[in-house]
């Protein structure tokens, strides 16, 4: 798979039985459906430490899913609570991109409980 963003080729790591990608060179990461909650809800242990490259030009860049390819570019939707995140999410396959360093801001802000309003509010899970 490759980046949305920069077009690198995404390095997959596994833990507690998801397996995310991440791109070594601008520091998104790609979460299939449900992976991203989990995540978030403490369920699986991932660390985002290097994971803070964001730049601003980068919510602005918009790609195929790295996944499905989608039908198109994927959607960019703003985190309710925490408007400085904007997630791309694939109409298709339902999986979300978050920009290096997005992650990490989610989690300040007790991310298992807003992404889990996040997500409830946007796919009814």
């Amino acid at each position: 798979m490759n980046c949305p963003k920069c077009n690198h080729t995404l390095t997959s790591r596994s833990g507690d039985q998801i397996e995310i990608d991440e791109c070594p060179n601008c520091g998104g990461v790609w979460f299939d459906l449900g992976e991203l909650k989990a995540v978030l809800g403490n369920e699986a242990n991932f660390s985002f430490a290097g994971a803070n490259s964001a730049t601003p030009i980068l919510d602005q860049l918009s790609g195929p899913c790295p996944r499905c390819g989608g039908t198109g570019h994927m959607t960019r939707l703003t985190h309710l609570a925490r408007p400085d995140v904007i997630m791309d999410s694939c109409a298709v396959c339902y999986g979300i991109w978050l920009d290096g360093g997005e992650v990490n801001r989610l989690a300040e802000r007790g991310l298992g409980s807003s992404l889990r309003e996040f997500a409830q509010r946007l796919f009814g899970v």
